[in-house]
């Protein structure tokens, strides 16, 4: 049986900061963009929120020896108001976001959300340039995501890379980071340098947070695996053999790739997630 997540005492940065997003994000021209993306999406939930929200509640952090918690002032009955946190990142397709957008608020989030606060990190569309069409991407986005018990959709965030998407990631320091990955992710021409420069921000990542898990779904597009080894690729660095170095975080693989029909896996990938919330009891 797998042990459980590693129990740190950390503080952790509340997703709602500005500063901390736009400063993580300054950092190499591969994420040009991000820092605006994410102050856009702050700035945007920040002007949603009540006083008493900005005062403390979306985002406030709750220090302890099991791990930080994200206190959450309008959970829904039944959930509980001290959840970990966790950052679900959808990987870059040629698929509109819309495509799985429909499996994320059925099948995933209704799950997940029960016992993880969720930050959901998204592609975003490539044809949105300024600010304003940003904004308006996430709120048409975080809109489709409302009413799902337990899910704050002012926590809706977008990426413009893989590399952004990490470094958001970093900024925003879950207590557990999932990476989703699919068939049809853009990896058709990743090089060898794209490969190093993706594995390289994995590792920075792991200094971050408690468990990263990748999660590998079948591609709710296709019928039939387009993926052509590069999934695996991907994951090899990162096998049962591989040694963890010290203070990085426990990874973990879910390859639900063989799994059918599709909506099944995503289902049992929910699941699965929603079980690893137990280590933080």
């Amino acid at each position: 049986m797998s042990r459980g997540p590693p129990q740190r005492s950390r503080s952790v940065r509340a997703w709602s900061d500005p500063r901390a997003l736009a400063s993580a994000a300054g950092v190499g021209g591969a994420v040009i963009g991000l820092a605006t993306l994410a102050w856009v999406a702050w700035s945007w939930s920040n002007s949603r929120a009540s006083p008493g929200d900005q005062a403390g509640g979306d985002g406030r952090t709750v220090g302890g020896a099991s791990g930080s918690r994200t206190r959450d002032g309008h959970g829904a009955k039944g959930i509980p108001s001290s959840r970990p946190t966790l950052s679900l990142a959808m990987p870059q397709t040629d698929e509109p976001t819309s495509e799985y957008l429909l499996r994320i608020r059925e099948l995933l989030l209704p799950v997940i959300a029960q016992v993880f606060s969720v930050h959901l990190l998204l592609p975003a569309d490539h044809e949105s340039k300024s600010d304003a069409e940003i904004l308006s991407c996430i709120q048409a986005l975080s809109s489709k995501l409302k009413d799902i018990d337990g899910y704050d959709e002012r926590r809706t965030m977008l990426h413009e890379t893989e590399s952004g998407k990490l470094t958001l990631a970093r900024a925003i320091k879950c207590d557990a980071h999932v990476e989703v990955l699919m068939d049809s992710s853009r990896h058709e021409e990743c090089t060898k340098t794209d490969m190093d420069a993706y594995h390289d921000a994995i590792s920075r990542l792991r200094k971050s947070t408690s468990l990263l898990v990748f999660l590998v779904l079948p591609d709710p597009g296709h019928t039939a695996s387009q993926d052509n080894g590069r999934i695996d690729s991907f994951l090899r660095p990162y096998s049962s053999g591989t040694r963890m170095a010290r203070g990085d975080a426990e990874v973990r693989v879910l390859d639900l790739r063989q799994t059918s029909p599709a909506e099944r896996a995503w289902r049992e990938g929910a699941e699965r997630l929603s079980a690893l919330s137990k280590g933080w009891k």
